[in-house]
């Protein structure tokens, strides 16, 4: 008693078939695209929507400042331990 029994789907005549292949590739292709302009759309939206809203434009600001307050104290730090290395 075999385990795999016999279908009757003839799955070899329907991707033997260059037509079929063809419609294949072609709806590949045609999702393939679509989902590229979808994710442009998207991309395209963000964009807009962070340049459009205050609140991140704020935060934007917020986070810039931040990281040169960081910079400076780091410098600040920096000037003063090679001032006390010269007076040491």
């Amino acid at each position: 008693m075999s385990l795999f029994k016999s279908t009757s789907h003839n799955y070899g005549s329907f991707y033997s078939s260059p037509r079929n292949a063809f419609d294949i590739d072609a709806q590949i292709a045609k999702e393939l695209q679509r989902k590229k302009l979808d994710e442009e759309a998207q991309r395209r939206e963000i964009h807009r929507i962070l340049a459009e809203s205050d609140e991140i434009r704020s935060f934007k600001s917020k986070i810039n400042a931040a990281y040169l307050n960081k910079e400076r104290a780091a410098q600040l730090a920096d000037s003063q331990i090679k001032r006390l290395e010269d007076i040491v």
